[in-house]
């Protein structure tokens, strides 16, 4: 992702007051099809390149829903796995990272992910557990995720482990007392709540209500 489409995409964010989902632990999602109106065509063209990158054309058929996935101040992703709704098929998200907050950790089977803006990462959300650490910044973390039911043997084929972040000791150390603070609250929700989608939420208020936006 360039720099100008992730500036277009957060620009499009920040500037329309459209419906989210609420979740549990502190975090909105608003998902979109190919017919939602004003979705800018960034998205688009970021999701043909990672397509055409992991050979993925032909499993068009299978795509589930993309969505933004924003985690607010206080918040966190509790560890869960994504239901496989196609038998011999994995559910597996590419997620492209457009703002990251420091302290909110990704971990995909107890693995730290190396997060970076205007990159991705996938992640066998059907297979592995996945989680992250509470966002104690005061910014939301921001993410495009796609979708995609593919068999396992193509799973197999283009996964790679997610890199190890450069400083996953500090993070680790700095994180330890989100975890206790958080690990019963967060054990509750071992299953997606992602499965029910009420978008009756206003992103924009629902930022002005739990947190600043850091823009």
């Amino acid at each position: 992702m360039s720099k100008g489409e992730q500036e277009a995409i957060l620009k499009f964010i920040y500037n329309n007051d459209f419906k989210c989902s609420s979740l549990s632990g502190n975090r909105l999602d608003f998902r979109f099809t190919i017919d939602t109106k004003n979705i800018p065509i960034e998205i688009w063209k970021i999701k043909q390149r990672i397509m055409d990158k992991e050979g993925l054309r032909e499993y068009s058929s299978t795509i589930l829903d993309d969505f933004i996935g924003i985690i607010l101040p206080a918040g966190s992703i509790p560890p869960h796995i994504d239901q496989n709704n196609l038998d011999g098929y994995v559910h597996v998200r590419f997620n492209v990272f457009l703002k990251i907050a420091p302290s909110c950790q990704a971990y995909y089977h107890d693995m730290p992910v190396e997060s970076k803006e205007r990159h991705y990462v996938m992640c066998r959300s059907g297979i592995d557990f996945h989680k992250t650490t509470m966002n104690i910044d005061n910014i939301p973390r921001i993410s495009l995720s796609y979708g995609f039911m593919l068999p396992f043997n193509k799973v197999e084929l283009i996964y790679k482990a997610p890199k190890f972040s450069s400083n996953v000791l500090l993070l680790y150390m700095n994180s330890l007392y989100v975890y206790t603070y958080s690990y019963f609250i967060q054990m509750q929700f071992i299953r997606s709540s992602r499965s029910v989608y009420n978008p009756s939420i206003s992103f924009l208020e629902a930022l002005k209500n739990r947190g600043p936006t850091g823009s």
